[in-house]
């Protein structure tokens, strides 16, 4: 018998194909020659079989993977992470052991994960997936989808959750009455109408804020640490079986009373924009953020909360606001109510306040050295002294009665100065000028809007801009406009130069029989200046 040939004592594994080069460049990497064999710089089916971990976030080598279709191809994989990439496909398909896949931040349009029936654990936040069905994964525990466009989920068969965000998506109805274990539901930026959460009893956090609810029944989550119902409509909102709360958002609803007199836990409290007549936190010691801006409040009493580091109660009916015991304030906004007096600790590290329109007559500034941003503007203050906030960035101080602002402390930090329309203090004449005299002491005349309703901002880095306009000039020429082509006549003299907000000249001309033309290059307010005579005026 002849023999035409030998068979070899073993068969070599075949190589897998990869979709990808920079996914197979960090496999060959760290598995190449796990089955013992010699490194060749290709993973056969025996060494892809050793491979049960992936961990390749944010890309490989500084490179990023775009498909991971081969996934399929590693059948003992029980953890991947690859987020952060730019992957548009993966394949899970075959990957029956896979307890975490998390694929965040990426590019997919479709996944199917009814094959991994031992999951546990699934992110697939800030992708493009239209649909997923996680009917088969009766074992997640952890589920975390948001931010796709997700039209409907059914999380019905996963009663093992205890994790579950599905956010900013576009459910319109949600059904967690058989997920009784959660502990966390995250389910805000959806279209939801109804959420029952009465069987969730265990729930610590919840947050549905940016949906359409005009009611929701909160008494039976006695374990609620963290709960957010912010933009919705609202029209009431009982939390007093909510004790344990140290945290409550209900921002932008249609709330009309809050009890929270007796949550002593509570270290934030956001109730702004609602319908809120009366609000006691006396006994909330630990409060740290209150914002309860754009309500009807008459008072507000925080003597009590000396951990407080920001208060915003702008939008109110407040007469009087006494902060004298928040030592600890970093921001206060009490804009826009009624306040004449506004009483703050004498020296804190307050790094912001706006106080603007209130009634107040006297602001004292002087004890917060790191001050960044003062907004005063629209009071009936006839002086301001800044001389000890040397690290102010911005300031708006317009609609007062200033004749003079003294910035000679400041260590050329500003950003921008609005000092707008001054008056006298009888509001009889007003003031189009406001003198900020600089470090160096040079005092610079700033050109505000020539009407109330235009605030003209004046922007600089570093050193402020000088416009060579002195208050008291007089024009002794005449100015003719149309649009923005203007006429100069009447002068003896020239040049003629125009000068933008910031001091910089826009246009000059030489005078001819007495008059020059110019065309301004946009509209705005400009001065127009030939000697020492100048005339403001206003480009449409």
């Amino acid at each position: 018998m002849m023999l035409l040939g030998a068979f070899p004592a073993s068969i070599q594994a075949a190589n897998i194909t990869f979709h990808d080069t920079v996914f197979k460049h960090y496999i060959v990497t760290y598995y190449d020659g796990k089955d013992g064999s010699s490194r060749d710089g290709e993973i056969s089916e025996t060494e892809a079989a050793k491979v049960d971990s992936i961990k390749i976030s944010s890309g490989y080598m500084d490179q990023k993977i775009k498909d991971l279709e081969d996934l399929s191809q590693f059948p003992n994989l029980v953890y991947v992470d690859c987020e952060s990439n730019g992957i548009t496909k993966i394949d899970v398909s075959k990957n029956t052991k896979l307890l975490f896949l998390d694929f965040y931040n990426n590019d997919v349009t479709e996944l199917d994960v009814s094959a991994s029936t031992a999951l546990t654990k699934l992110i697939c936040a800030y992708n493009q997936l239209t649909a997923l069905d996680v009917s088969k994964n009766t074992a997640l525990t952890y589920l975390d989808c948001n931010k796709n466009q997700i039209a409907a989920l059914d999380v019905s068969k996963n009663t093992v959750l205890t994790y579950l965000d599905c956010s900013k998506n576009q459910l319109t109805a949600l059904d967690v009455s058989k997920n009784t274990a959660l502990t966390k539901l995250y389910c805000g930026g959806n279209q939801l109408t109804v959420l029952d959460v009465s069987k969730n009893t265990l729930l610590t956090d919840l947050d549905c804020s940016y949906n359409q609810l005009k009611t929701l029944d909160v008494s039976k989550n006695t374990q609620l640490k963290s709960f957010g119902c912010a933009y919705n409509q609202l029209t009431a909102l009982d939390v007093s079986s909510n004790m344990n709360l140290q945290y409550l958002s209900c921002d932008s609803n249609r709330i009309a009373t809050l009890d929270v007199s007796n949550h002593t836990a509570l270290t934030v409290l956001e109730c702004s924009s609602n319908q809120i007549a009366a609000l006691d936190v006396s006994k909330s010691l630990e409060l740290t953020h209150l914002d309860c801006s754009n309500n009807q409040l008459t008072v507000l009493d925080v003597s009590k909360n000396r951990y407080l580091e920001s208060i915003e109660c702008s939008g109110n009916r407040l007469t009087t606001l006494d902060l004298t015991n928040q030592i600890n304030l970093f921001w206060v906004y009490c804009r826009g109510n009624g306040l004449s007096q506004l009483d703050l600790p004498e020296e804190i590290h307050l790094t912001e306040l706006d106080c603007g329109n209130n009634q107040l007559q006297n602001l004292d500034v002087s004890g917060f050295p790191v001050l960044t941003f003062l907004a005063c503007d629209s009071n009936q203050l006839t002086e301001l002294n800044i001389s000890q906030n040397t690290e102010l960035e911005k300031i708006h101080c317009q609609a007062n009665h200033l004749t003079t602002l003294d910035a000679s402390a400041i260590e050329d930090a500003w950003y921008w100065l609005l000092c707008g329309i001054q008056t006298t203090a009888d509001d009889s004449v007003q003031i189009l000028h406001l003198v900020l005299e600089t470090q160096q002491g040079e005092r610079w005349q700033l050109l505000t809007s020539l009407y109330p309703d235009e605030d003209a901002y004046v922007e600089y880095n570093g050193k402020i801009s000088a416009l060579p306009v002195p208050a008291s000039a007089s024009a002794s020429f005449r100015v003719t406009l149309s649009g923005r082509h203007v006429m100069v006549l009447g002068l003896s003299e020239g040049p003629v130069r125009i000068y933008d907000l910031s001091g910089r000249v826009v246009a000059s001309s030489r005078l001819r029989n007495g008059s020059a033309t110019f065309a301004l290059p946009h509209a705005g307010i400009y001065v127009v200046k030939s000697g020492s005579s100048s005339h403001r005026i206003a480009a449409k």
